[in-house]
C-alpha cells in the first residue's frame, strides 16, 4: 500500500502550480532575447570630373554652319576619376539640365536618338529657352585599378547591354533613369579613370536664329553610386 501512495503522489507534484507556471519566471528565467547586429562602412570616394572645367567650344563661326543639315564640331575630350579607399562598385547617372527641350523638339538629321544626346540650347533670348543642338558623350578610353592590376573593363547600360556612349537619364516620373556601370556591373574597383569625347552638334542654320549672338549652354550633372 506504501507504493500505491508514492507514486499518486508524484504526480501530484508533477502537476503543481510549482512546476506548471515556470514559463512565467516565478521559479527562474526561461527565455533569452537574442540581438543580431553588424555595421557596414560606406564607401570613401573621391570624384573629379575634368578639375571642374568646362567643355568650352569657343567661337563658332555662322559661316561654318550648314543651311538644310546638322553641323558636328571638333570633339573636347573630358577626363572623369573615381578613386575609392576600398574596392567598390560604383554605379553612374548623368541627368541632362535640358532633357525635356530636347525631346520635345523634333529635330531629325542628329547624329543618334535621344536617349544618347544632352540638349544644347540657346539662352541668350530670356523668354525661351531655344533648342540650338546637342552633344554626345562617347568614351574614348575607360581604366579600372583592381589591387594595382589595371584593366579596361568597358560600360554597360543597364537594360541595354555594353556601349561606348553615355545615356542621359529620363526625367519622367516613375521612370527610373539610365543607370551606366562599368563592365556588366560587377566591377570592384580601388579606382576608375576615364576620358570621354563630347561631340556637339548643331541645327540646320535654316531652323535657326542666326541674326544675334547666341549663347550655348549644356549642362550635365555625373551622379555616383557607390556600393
Amino acid at each position: 500500500m506504501k507504493q500505491l501512495f508514492v507514486i499518486p503522489a508524484l504526480a501530484l507534484a508533477m502537476a503543481s502550480p510549482l512546476v506548471a507556471n515556470a514559463a512565467t519566471g516565478q521559479t527562474g528565467k526561461d527565455s533569452e532575447t537574442m540581438k543580431v547586429s553588424a555595421f557596414v562602412a560606406a564607401p570613401i570616394c573621391d570624384f573629379n570630373l575634368n578639375d571642374s572645367e568646362p567643355a568650352n567650344f569657343g567661337v563658332i563661326e555662322p559661316t561654318k554652319l550648314t543651311l538644310h543639315s546638322v553641323y558636328t564640331l571638333p570633339e573636347q575630350q573630358v577626363t572623369m576619376t573615381v578613386d575609392c579607399k576600398g574596392k567598390t562598385l560604383v554605379r553612374m547617372t548623368v541627368e541632362d539640365k535640358y532633357l525635356d527641350i530636347l525631346r520635345a523638339k523634333n529635330a531629325p538629321g542628329m547624329r543618334h536618338d535621344a536617349t544618347r544626346q544632352f540638349g544644347l540650347v540657346d539662352v541668350s533670348d530670356p523668354a525661351e529657352t531655344k533648342l540650338f543642338g546637342s552633344y554626345t558623350i562617347e568614351i574614348k578610353t575607360l581604366n579600372a585599378t583592381i589591387d594595382g592590376a589595371v584593366s579596361q573593363p568597358g560600360m554597360s547600360a543597364a537594360g541595354r547591354g555594353r556601349t561606348n556612349e553615355i545615356f542621359s537619364s529620363k526625367t519622367a516620373t516613375g521612370v527610373e533613369p539610365e543607370t551606366m556601370v562599368f563592365g556588366d556591373g560587377n566591377v570592384y574597383a580601388n579606382k576608375i579613370d576615364a576620358v570621354f569625347n563630347i561631340i556637339p552638334t548643331i541645327l540646320p542654320a535654316s531652323t535657326l536664329d542666326l541674326g544675334r549672338d547666341v549663347d550655348l549652354v549644356g549642362e550635365t550633372t555625373f551622379k555616383m553610386v557607390y556600393m
